[in-house]
Order: C-alpha cells, then structure tokens, then sequence
C-alpha cells in the first residue's frame, strides 16, 4: 500500500462538446461551435462518433483555447466577429447576400478552427522543451492550428510560452497579441476530453474503436 501525493488522473469518454456544455463560461464559444462544420456525429460517412465529436480531431492530443464571454460579446459589439444569428438573417436567394453568408460562415469556422491547436499543453506539467528552453528554465514553442491560411496554404501558428512548472501558459497569436490561460478559478482550465470513432455507423453496435483522440480544454483572458 502506498500513500500517493495526489490522485492519479482518471480517463474520461466526454468530448470537448459536452464539457463545454458544462461551464456557462463557455457558452458564447460553444454556440459558435454549435452551428458550425468542426461537429459530426458521423465521420468519413463511414464511422460512428462517440458523441458530438470535433471533426478536425485525429488520432492525436489537442489544446482547445476558449475566450472568455466577454471577449467574445466584445469582438461581435465591434463587428469583427458575426454570428450564426447574422448568418441566419440574410436571404440567399439573393447572390449578394449569399455571397456575404458564405462569409460569415468562414469567419467563424476560421475563428474557432484558431482556438484549435495540436499537441496538449497543461497547467502544472513540464511543457518545456530542452531545444528551446531559455536561461530562466521558460520555453517558447510554434504550435499548428486547425485554421488553414487561404493563400499560403498552411496552418496558422500559435507561439506558446510555458515555464518548466508549468504555472503558466501564454499564447501569442500572428498579429503580435498575448492571451494567457486562466487559473485563477478551479475547473475552467486542465479539462480533459476524449472522443473516438467506431468501425461501423451505428456505434450501438460497435465492437471496436476505430480512431481516437485527446484533447485539454482552457479558458484564455481573451
């Protein structure tokens, strides 16, 4: 018998969907998300979801960065951001107005797909890399996003700071701005997901997993 420090942390079968779901300070994110083409309930038309998945997700680990409400209320007052609401108002008969929803759409696919980023980054691990690390044991690294630049053809990158306690997580983006992971409430940051695919389209029948994928949800400050 041995005394542990601190609980081991357990699996989980929630998607980033449901935990969303969970936390009214994600729900300006969740509803963007909600009417957007990252949900399926079916991939590839050929295998069933474990729930409402993220369709950019593969057999990989993820970070999901989630605005706060305000920020994101802040980016719509502003007209930077539209909604589903603004998409749903104009008349696509119309090629003009068509034209301008197919806009929209993009927006706000491009918007979350950058919130989407590969490889799980935590608060409390050693995120650090020894290539990059710099004298004061910090480390800055260029992770890939989901959002896929039109012209060059490439992921947007995010430069992600930890240092080696892992205390602390800073995101610059590509305009040059700093947004950091929240920590100063319990439970909005470190929150695990997990989906998977079955081999078959009805996942009541599934006898075996197909692909799998984790992912870390974090409230950012902006």
């Amino acid at each position: 018998t041995y005394i542990l420090e601190q609980g081991p942390v357990l699996g989980t079968r929630q998607t980033v969907f449901n935990l969303l779901g969970q936390h009214p300070e994600f729900s300006r994110f969740r509803d963007l998300l909600e009417g957007s083409d990252l949900l399926e309930t079916i991939h590839d038309g050929r295998f069933a979801c474990s729930d409402t998945c993220i369709s950019v997700f593969n057999n990989f680990h993820y970070t999901v960065y989630v605005p706060t409400n305000e920020s994101i209320d802040k980016l719509i007052a502003d007209k930077k951001l539209p909604t589903w609401d603004d998409v749903a108002a104009l008349n696509v008969e119309n090629a003009e107005q068509k034209k301008l929803a197919e806009q929209y759409t993009q927006q706000i696919n491009d918007f979350l797909r950058y919130h989407i980023q590969d490889n799980a980054i935590y608060i409390g691990a050693d995120n650090t890399s020894s290539l990059d690390s710099s004298e004061d044991g910090s480390s800055t690294t260029e992770y890939e996003t989901a959002f896929i630049d039109k012209k060059s053809k490439t992921f947007n990158k995010l430069a992600v700071t930890t240092d080696k306690a892992g205390n602390s997580i800073v995101i610059k983006d590509k305009a040059g701005n700093s947004r950091r992971v929240v920590t100063e409430k319990a439970g909005l940051f470190n929150l695990m997901a997990r989906e998977y695919t079955y081999s078959t389209t009805d996942k009541s029948k599934a006898t075996i997993i197909h692909n799998s994928s984790s992912a870390v949800v974090h409230l950012i400050d902006g």
